[in-house]
């Protein structure tokens, strides 16, 4: 599959959208609350081709334990990340969001046919395996 691209992750900005980290939680936490999954349709940029992708609503995980990144300041944490401000001290392993995964289109799958070996032994393909076998520089093992 040709057409199949890599994840992506997405998180809200009020920089770029005004009101969008409201919007983004909401929607992040009934997706968590059900266990679903959304489909939705992505068009990165205006000349480009809509795609319909899977939303996969990923946790934030926090390290508890202080091994990871124990020499960063807290100052570096994700402020802005929504659902940062209410969670318990420690650095933030893995941020609130979304995984973007797109989905093939009818064409972009293919049946792919692949050779089954003769793995019966027919053909004189074991007489032609000791026949070689018998041919080899082995030492002999008591």
């Amino acid at each position: 599959m040709d057409n199949v691209r890599h994840p992506q992750f997405i998180y809200p900005s009020e920089r770029e959208i005004a009101g969008s980290t409201a919007a983004f939680r909401a929607l992040h936490t009934r997706m968590v609350a059900r266990d679903v999954v959304a489909i939705a349709r992505l068009q990165m940029r205006d000349n480009s081709e809509p795609r319909i992708v899977a939303l996969f609503p990923q946790l934030e995980e926090l390290d508890v334990t202080g091994e990871a990144g124990a020499a960063a300041s807290s100052s570096s944490s994700a402020a802005g990340v929504a659902g940062a401000a209410d969670a318990p001290a420690g650095m933030q392993r893995v941020p609130p969001g979304m995984v973007v995964v797109q989905l093939p289109f009818a064409d972009d799958m293919r049946v792919v046919k692949q050779a089954v070996a003769d793995v019966t032994g027919e053909c004189g393909s074991r007489r032609t395996a000791a026949r070689h076998m018998r041919t080899l520089p082995l030492p002999r093992l008591p």
